[in-house]
């Protein structure tokens, strides 16, 4: 099988003299598969050793490929075992990591090597809560700008109670808007504080439409179907409409549909400070401290429904 190949021998009883010579030649030799002795007396009752006797040491092999040295080797991979029933650790040697979920598995598995975790066949389970929030706690550490998609998903992944839900993390300006928004959703009106809601943009409408698309980005060939189903889908609308407030792409068509159906009153634009389009748009929501357009403007609009203590909030 050659020196590349792990096995893990197990014996009825302690292990022999045998089976330690046989251990002893396969770690030296480079034509023969690494083979560990392990007793089951030993694992007794100890399901942890047991599930990570290979995977401990197939890690210690690929962060030692790498370049780590030995020691330091060994030392990272019995630490991240250590966390191993938390983090969810298992064998899998079909692993196939999206590009989106590499950012947080790096900040979760740190300072071990994603490469190496897929070298030794292991993986963890990225749905638990728990992991999720750990991975967006150290993104934000770092500010990283992967760190509020990691809060989203965290949150996505809760089941929707209030005495569930975390408490705002300090710090983080968006992190921190988006949980305190989590929160309001979820009945608690205090989380509202810090969150600039001008509820009072939409008192008295009895329901709200977001209407989110490309702006500089969109397709000239893109402009004429979506004029034509909006002015259908907002022929004789009597709720307020919400979208990007700008003069190009799509919130230029909702500017322009709007203007033409009789709803410029029912109609509030959200951009960064000097980007909005008043001509467009009679109401400009300027996202304070926004250069670029960003999740700033709909957390703002999130904000602005739930403050509004509507039917729809």
């Amino acid at each position: 099988m050659g020196g590349a190949a792990r096995l893990t021998r197990l014996t009825a009883r302690l292990a022999s003299s045998v089976d330690l010579e046989l251990q002893e030649r396969t770690q030296k030799s480079p034509g023969l598969a690494t083979t560990d002795v392990r007793a089951l007396p030993d694992l007794a009752c100890r399901p942890e050793l047991i599930a990570g006797a290979g995977g401990q040491k197939r890690l210690e092999a690929a962060l030692a490929a790498q370049g780590i040295p030995a020691t330091e080797a060994a030392k990272l991979s019995e630490g991240l075992f250590e966390r191993g029933r938390a983090l969810g650790i298992r064998k899998q040697f079909s692993w196939r990591v999206r590009p989106c979920e590499r950012p947080l598995l790096e900040a979760l598995l740190g300072p071990v090597p994603l490469s190496a975790m897929l070298r030794a066949g292991l993986g963890v389970d990225l749905g638990r809560p728990a992991n999720l929030r750990l991975a967006a706690e150290r993104l934000s550490e770092e500010a990283s700008p992967f760190a509020f998609s990691a809060w989203c998903e965290y949150l996505t992944q809760l089941r929707p109670s209030l005495s569930e839900a975390p408490s705002p993390p300090p710090g983080g300006h968006r992190a921190e808007k988006l949980v305190r928004l989590y929160r309001a959703a979820l009945g608690d009106d205090n989380t509202l504080a810090g969150t600039a809601s001008d509820g009072g943009v939409l008192k008295g409408a009895n329901r709200v439409t977001i209407i989110a698309g490309g702006a500089q980005s969109m397709k000239p060939t893109t402009g004429p179907p979506i004029d034509a189903l909006l002015r259908v889908a907002l022929y004789r609308y009597d709720g307020m409409v919400l979208s990007g407030g700008s003069s190009a792409g799509v919130p230029a068509i909702v500017g322009d549909v709007c203007r033409e159906l009789g709803l410029r009153d029912q109609l509030v634009g959200y951009t960064p400070p000097g980007r909005g389009d008043p001509g467009r748009y009679p109401v400009l929501r300027e996202t304070e401290g926004a250069v670029e357009f960003s999740v700033d403007e709909p957390l703002a609009m999130w904000a602005d429904v739930l403050g509004s203590q509507g039917p729809f909030g």
